[in-house]
This record gives structure tokens, sequence and C-alpha cells, in this order.
């Protein structure tokens, strides 16, 4: 038996690493769990104030600032996040 072969859980039947489902059908497709929510979340907060802290020197020094890269991290790592926190409650993890 190679190492690189995937078992059917269903049947017990062996298939190359390029088989997408098995003949009783079952999917061989394994589902990567993302980072947990949480991640996101905190890289969401992160970035945020991060972004304000920028925006409130930038006032204090008179200078030209458009935080514009610093939200669109911020809203990237929430969206992430709730896309996150969306699977584990679907798919019954953490």
């Amino acid at each position: 038996m190679q190492e690189r072969d995937i078992i059917c859980p269903n049947c017990g039947m062996r298939h190359g690493r390029a088989a997408k489902f098995c003949e009783c059908g079952q999917s061989l497709v394994v589902v990567e769990p993302p980072a947990p929510p949480r991640t996101f979340f905190i890289l969401s907060a992160f970035f945020f104030g991060v972004t304000v802290l920028s925006a409130r020197l930038a006032e204090k020094n008179g200078w030209v600032y458009f935080p514009l890269g610093g939200l669109l991290f911020a809203s990237v790592a929430f969206v992430l996040g709730l896309r996150s926190w969306l699977w584990f409650k679907r798919n019954g993890g953490d």
C-alpha cells in the first residue's frame, strides 16, 4: 500500500491522490478548517487601532493621511472572521 493513497472511510477502498469521489459515492475531498475566528477578530481590532492611531498622529502633525489601506485590512480581517465563525458554526467546531 502506498503511503499517499486515500482510503475511503465508507467502504475501505484505496484510491490515488487525484481521486475526488469513491465508487460508493463517498466524497474523498478533505476540507481543512479555517483559522479560529478569534484570530481574525483580533487582527481586525489591531488593524483598526493602528489606523486610528496613525490618523491621530497625522492630524496632530498636519500631514495629509488617507486611512484607506488600514480600513481595508481591518474590514477584510473582519469579513474573514465572520466567514470562519460561520464555518465553525455550520460544521460543529470550536
